[in-house]
């Protein structure tokens, strides 16, 4: 067999064994090795309250979900998707049945391990809340928030 031929059927073999790492990553997974899992907040030296609740996030029977602690309220909801986006950031899709409404989130991490909301929508309205960074109400930047140990 020449030469060509057998370049040419190794790299077609080798192509249809190759399997994507990403079709074969969970949910949780992605949030773990992204560095999600735990809790985050504005500031972890006092109380989780209205203006800065507690955003934790934790792996149960395999599933991911996110819990939010204001003091004594608290929800939980499912997510129902995690993907890391083109520039590191983290895609969040969050079942909010308590709200009866999905959202849709990204957040990026910076160099000192904080992390930000940059984008944040219902996906049945297509109304943000949160684009390009900016809370879309009054034009503020996002906060960034610390994870608390």
């Amino acid at each position: 067999m020449p030469v060509t031929v057998r370049l040419l059927v190794w790299a077609l073999v080798s192509a249809l064994t190759v399997t994507p790492v990403a079709s074969a990553e969970t949910i949780a997974g992605t949030a773990t090795q992204w560095g999600l899992l735990g809790t985050w907040r504005l500031d972890c030296g006092t109380p989780a309250g209205s203006n800065d609740p507690g955003q934790t996030y934790v792996v149960r029977d395999g599933k991911l979900f996110h819990e939010r602690a204001w003091g004594d309220r608290h929800d939980f909801s499912p997510i129902l998707s995690a993907s890391v986006t083109n520039n590191g950031g983290l895609e969040l899709l969050v079942k909010f049945e308590s709200f009866k409404q999905t959202r849709q989130w990204t957040m990026i991490k910076g160099d000192d391990g904080r992390v930000r909301i940059v984008s944040n929508r219902n996906v049945d309205t297509d109304e943000y809340a949160v684009r390009d960074g900016k809370f879309t109400v009054n034009g503020n930047t996002t906060p960034w928030q610390t994870h608390c140990q």
